[in-house]
């Protein structure tokens, strides 16, 4: 599928600002080896919209679809690209499919008349794509009967009762930044036959095609190994093109660590064995009393962690957790605090007592599902008690009812006696003050039930908690 055409549609360098290097770097090769085994252009609004069949380490090729813009000038404006491989977005296939627009995407525009190509152009290409798909089985039929002759035969010269390397992938938590981040290593050991892996080697660079360790590896390896390009490297001194160990981000930092335990070949920095599970592990918070030293008071720390003992969690996006003594790691519920909440969360000075009661409004507003610290919590609660909402009425100054009507209403709540209004949603408020505060649980959904009655009346908000009607 090379063009031997020197004619351009745009010039190739401006398709790789789209791409991470590996996948350009490996997207240039696809195409040098012809692994484009089919192309379609076809107008799309003021674009362009390209699909093709990409050949990659699976036996059956991957589809890409891609929209681009070229101006009139020649130069790429727009590109965007899809693939049913395991990375899905800006991957290889997408960049060997890219190269060849730009190569011979004016002859690709040529086949394509004011109604679409001529019934000879369709017949040419689809005997094209035959003699392409009949090409393709002659190289896979030729390749698979090579690999059956050589099946029983030693692939490298090895000891009496020897093993081979395989990829091992390695999950860890490193402290950095005032928090915990997973990173992924790849590595190789020798599986002894106790089923526990030998001494782990890392790797310095990406393994060559002959090396014998890709003889004992599966399709799932080489996708892996394309993924560790979508994530950043865990070290600024990575060699070039190559990521022996990366920090998991993103989906494809979550994709990467379910491929991994699909090999069977995923264990803890300590080489624990692991897989993958899909529910997620609840992380919670817990205050533990620190005693004073140093002149220090008594108070309280914040300690966030997984509810199950022995579990630890990083604050990757997305969060994950490693469960060692079960064997498991998988997604991490953070009750909907962010990564950057739990990074300040986690790293919660000492509260003496006398300083939680002075900010507790505060930590009422902010800590959202974390707990209150105990010295709070021991507060009088106000719990279980529907509010009656109280509508106070007075009249509107005549000079300005032409906009607000003929009164005024003022929206508060009753919680048994304890009476009020306050602005938000959080269910958790402080009334009152000294011996006489207390803790009041408000009931969201019946507060919000008044404020719809009222708007079904036609009153509108005029001001935090006062309504009129409008004449």
């Amino acid at each position: 599928m090379k063009s031997t055409n020197t004619t351009q549609w745009f010039p190739p360098s401006q398709l790789a600002f789209y791409f991470d290097q590996g996948a350009w770097s490996r997207g240039t090769t696809l195409y040098l080896q012809d692994q484009v085994l089919s192309s379609q252009l076809s107008p799309d609004g003021d674009g362009w919209r390209l699909q093709g069949q990409v050949q990659g380490n699976d036996a059956q090729p991957y589809s890409v679809n891609a929209e681009l813009r070229v101006s009139a000038g020649g130069n790429l404006s727009e590109w965007r690209s899809g693939c049913t491989c395991p990375v899905g977005r800006y991957c290889k296939h997408g960049a060997a499919l890219g190269i060849l627009a730009s190569m011979q995407g004016l002859a690709l525009q040529k086949e394509w008349g004011p109604e679409g190509p001529t019934p000879e152009v369709l017949e040419r290409r689809s005997q094209m794509e035959k003699e392409r798909a009949l090409s393709h089985a002659e190289y896979q039929v030729r390749d698979w009967l090579n690999r059956l002759e050589n099946a029983n035969g030693p692939a490298a010269f090895t000891l009496p009762g020897s093993t081979h390397d395989q990829f091992v992938y390695s999950l860890s938590v490193v402290q950095t930044a005032y928090k915990p981040v997973f990173h992924l290593a790849v590595k190789r050991a020798a599986q002894k036959r106790s089923g526990e892996w030998g001494k782990a080697k890392k790797l310095s660079s990406e393994p060559s095609a002959h090396d014998p360790i890709w003889q004992t590896s599966c399709p799932l390896d080489r996708d892996i190994f394309d993924l560790l390009k979508a994530c950043p490297a865990a070290s600024s001194f990575s060699s070039y093109g190559f990521q022996g160990e990366v920090k998991l981000h993103g989906m494809p930092g979550q994709l990467l660590l379910q491929l991994c335990s699909q090999t069977g070949r995923l264990v803890s920095d300590e080489g624990i064995p692991l897989r993958w599970q899909d529910a997620p592990e609840t992380l919670v918070g817990t205050w533990r009393e620190i005693k004073s030293e140093d002149h220090q008071p008594d108070g309280w720390q914040l300690s966030m962690q997984p509810q199950r003992p022995g579990v630890v969690f990083g604050l990757n996006q997305p969060p994950f957790f490693m469960d060692t003594a079960q064997g498991l790691c998988g997604p991490l519920d953070t009750q909907g605090l962010s990564a950057n909440e739990l990074q300040v969360l986690t790293n919660s000075p000492v509260l003496p007592e006398s300083v939680a009661f002075k900010f507790q409004n505060q930590l009422l507003e902010r800590l959202g599902p974390v707990p209150l610290p105990p010295v709070i919590q021991k507060m009088p609660e106000i719990r279980g008690v529907k509010p009656r909402a109280v509508l106070d009425i007075a009249p509107v100054h005549p000079a300005e009812r032409v906009v607000q009507g003929l009164f005024v209403g003022e929206l508060t709540f009753d919680y048994d006696g304890q009476r009020g209004f306050w602005s938000g949603t959080q269910n958790r408020v402080l009334i009152g003050q000294g011996s006489q505060a207390r803790l009041l649980l408000r009931d969201l959904p019946s507060e919000r039930k008044a404020w719809d009655a009222l708007a079904a009346l036609g009153l509108e908000t005029f001001d935090a908690n006062r309504l009129v009607l409008p004449p």
